[in-house]
């Protein structure tokens, strides 16, 4: 099951901005101490030429190792997703397993949310085959966890296979609205 385009998106822009100064400032640093003996001959260096070049470098190479991490991450993620989906284990199960890769936390918030995302287009896959599904309702926890953005799409009318609810962040077509999203939708039979 592919994980959302969004999420390597965000992926790749946080691996940026985390590694870009890291290897910037090694570049720089491998640079300098590189100088130091033609230095000590007497031979200059224009060091903001230096410094472009290093940011250069540092970008290609940042950008083409984030591209890869985040390959592997999602070749990772989707064949634990649909290993998980397909042993019918707990959600525990599968965030014990994304646990090495990411962390507790992060674990957790992919899959949580990335298990709404699959079921619900199973869901929406389904009921457009059936030919009898007309519509779709969105359904919230009736708790006092319900954000701002999913309760109000719960007291919304039923709307199109085909259409989307409207949020405040843009149109949604099926949970999840955002991360951690617990909400679901109903099948509205003609």
């Amino acid at each position: 099951m592919p994980v959302e385009a969004e999420f390597w998106r965000g992926e790749r822009e946080r691996l940026l901005r985390i590694l870009l100064p890291l290897i910037l400032n090694a570049a720089v640093d491998a640079a300098e101490s590189s100088m130091d003996d033609l230095l000590e001959i007497g031979i200059g260096v224009d060091w903001g030429l230096v410094n472009q070049a290093a940011l250069k470098w540092a970008q290609g190479y940042t950008f083409e190792l984030v591209s890869e991490i985040t390959e592997t991450s999602q070749r990772y993620v989707s064949e634990a997703i649909a290993g998980w989906i397909q042993t019918g284990a707990p959600l525990d199960d599968l965030i014990t397993q994304l646990e090495p890769m990411f962390g507790a936390v992060r674990a957790e918030m992919i899959g949580v949310t990335e298990t709404t995302r699959a079921f619900a287009s199973g869901n929406q896959i389904a009921w457009k085959e059936s030919g009898v599904v007309e519509k779709k309702q969105w359904m919230a926890g009736e708790d006092e966890l319900v954000c701002s953005m999913c309760g109000p799409l719960a007291d919304q009318d039923p709307i199109g296979l085909d259409e989307a609810w409207q949020t405040e962040n843009g149109p949604v077509d099926a949970p999840p609205a955002h991360v951690n999203c617990r909400c679901y939708m109903q099948p509205v039979v003609r």
